[in-house]
């Protein structure tokens, strides 16, 4: 048995039916599924999802860098007593 939704059926590159042998042995039944979801449908939601997931990631690419650029403003650019002569914080020394 060969079912089929009740979308339209796409001809063969050569223009004929390829449910041509199914159906001239009575094995070919179209099946209403109950779900309006086609190919053309998925695909447009599958792209609209891609362009929300950009538009978030860039949202969030934005976020960050604006957390990690005041994070470098807030670090301490200058040589003060507490740093050694690679800018760094001296740690004390232990023997």
């Amino acid at each position: 048995m060969v079912v089929h939704g009740k979308t339209n059926i796409a001809l063969d590159e050569d223009g004929s039916d390829p449910y041509e042998e199914p159906k001239r042995q009575d094995k070919f039944k179209i099946v209403d599924s109950g779900n309006s979801l086609t190919n053309e449908k998925l695909v447009e939601r599958i792209l609209a999802r891609r362009l929300d997931y950009e538009a978030r990631n860039a949202k969030k690419e934005k976020k960050e860098k604006a957390a990690y650029e005041a994070y470098m403003k807030s670090k301490p650019t200058g040589k003060d007593s507490s740093s050694n002569s690679n800018g760094n914080s001296a740690a004390p020394a232990f023997k």
